[in-house]
C-alpha cells in the first residue's frame, strides 16, 4: 500500500466529496467563501479600471485587491 493510499483511507478531510457529511459541510462552506471572496475581488477589478486616472484611488484599491487575494489563499491552504 503505496502513502497516498493510507492518506485517503485515514483522513476524511482529503477528498471533498467524503461520505461524511459534516467533513463534506466543511469543505462546501470553504467553497463558498472562496466564491463569495473572489466575486468581490472581481467587482473590485471593475473598479480599479475606472479608476485609473485617479493613482490614490487605484493604489487603494489595489491593495485591497491584493488582501482579497491573500485571505483566499490562507482558506486554500487550511
Amino acid at each position: 500500500m503505496n502513502a497516498r493510499q493510507l492518506v485517503k483511507d485515514d483522513d476524511p478531510y482529503y477528498c471533498e466529496n467524503s461520505e461524511v457529511l459534516e467533513v463534506r459541510g466543511d469543505h462546501q462552506s470553504f467553497n463558498k467563501a472562496i466564491v463569495a471572496l473572489r466575486v468581490a475581488m472581481s467587482k473590485i477589478a471593475g473598479a480599479i479600471e475606472d479608476e485609473e486616472g485617479n493613482t490614490l484611488v487605484y493604489e487603494l484599491l489595489m491593495h485591497h485587491k491584493r488582501l482579497l487575494h491573500d485571505r483566499i489563499d490562507n482558506i486554500l491552504k487550511s
